[in-house]
């Protein structure tokens, strides 16, 4: 009898203790970062796989990773698939990383942030780091030790023949256009026969740009990826022609950033960071954004085209003199 007790209570200790797991492995926001091996030898490749699970009704930026991280280069980067989560209402990002290394001994792959949510509501996580080892390559110190080879001369190729060739066709070109200057300079005739076309201005070009954009309306047919690339393509190349900013070799955060240095209104920056943000899901993680989020954000391009685009200076006489100018006397004694 004592022996059936003691057993229907372990039982119910087993039972206990498995609620306990089942609570503590609920879903959780978080990223974690596997190896295929920990220890390789120098050169040899080693594959990382990348884990995050956050709420299905999240947005989740993913970070944008170097060719180098310190000692180690990354060869390959696989694309983020989306997966369903261990729970309803999550889901669960993955992407494959290549790497390896020249040097040896123990090289760390870093921490990597991922950015969830959106405005205020966004929140952090920080994967772990992982330790690889490499190692050298074993030598046999065995066998003799040979000597070095001769150099060898190899033939001469096209593409090392291709250089002289080219250099003295170049040098042939530019003969004939100093002769060709030359004369027409002799017999007083311009040099350029033809005026160049007046350079269109970068917000005449945006605009046009975004009418043409506007007008496919690929958000409709689902292809949201080739609309959001060729919108923040359109922008980037309106920032650099208008403020001077490379933003074709920006990532998204540096580009708000240096706009924040510019001194521009607040809102449309604010409103610039949440395109940005839905492009890069779109882009980089398959998001797919509602319908009037598309919209939206066609026109916060609109938007900010027009409120950045530069005033003509007639403008600028004009309005200048009403902001300045004093009360009429005559309006305050009628």
């Amino acid at each position: 009898m004592i022996r059936s007790i003691n057993i229907l209570l372990l039982l119910f200790a087993v039972l206990f203790s498995f609620e306990g797991v089942a609570q503590q492995n609920k879903s959780v926001e978080k990223a974690v970062v596997k190896a295929d091996t920990l220890r390789r030898s120098i050169g040899q490749q080693v594959v990382l796989t990348i884990h995050v699970q956050v709420p299905s009704t999240k947005k989740l930026l993913w970070p944008s990773i170097p060719d180098s991280l310190g000692k180690l280069e990354v060869v390959k980067r696989g694309a983020i698939d989306t997966l369903k989560g261990s729970e309803k209402n999550w889901k669960q990002y993955s992407q494959k990383l290549t790497v390896t290394s020249f040097d040896t001994g123990y090289i760390a792959f870093p921490k990597l942030p991922f950015r969830t949510g959106v405005g205020k509501d966004t929140s952090m996580i920080v994967s772990d780091s992982v330790i690889l080892q490499y190692t050298t390559v074993a030598v046999d110190t065995t066998k003799a030790i040979k000597d070095i080879k001769d150099v060898m001369h190899a033939p001469l190729t096209g593409g090392e023949v291709l250089p002289w060739i080219f250099g003295v066709m170049a040098l042939g070109a530019i003969a004939v256009i100093a002769y060709t200057v030359y004369l027409r300079k002799k017999s007083k005739k311009p040099l350029i026969l033809f005026k160049p076309k007046p350079e269109v201005p970068a917000h005449v070009k945006a605009l046009e740009a975004l009418d043409h954009l506007k007008e496919e309306s690929l958000w409709k047919k689902g292809r949201y990826k080739e609309f959001y690339t060729g919108l923040t393509d359109i922008l980037r190349e309106y920032l650099g022609q208008r403020f001077g900013v490379m933003a074709q070799e920006m990532t998204s955060d540096e580009i708000l950033e240096a706009m924040t240095r510019l001194s521009l209104q607040e809102r449309s920056i604010n409103k610039l960071r949440s395109l940005f943000f839905t492009a890069d899901m779109v882009k980089f993680a398959k998001g797919v954004p509602e319908t009037n989020e598309n919209e939206e954000n066609m026109g916060t391009a609109y938007d900010f085209v027009e409120t950045t685009k530069p005033v003509p200076v007639e403008e600028k006489a004009e309005k200048k003199p009403t902001e300045a100018e004093p009360t009429n006397p005559k309006s305050l004694t009628n």
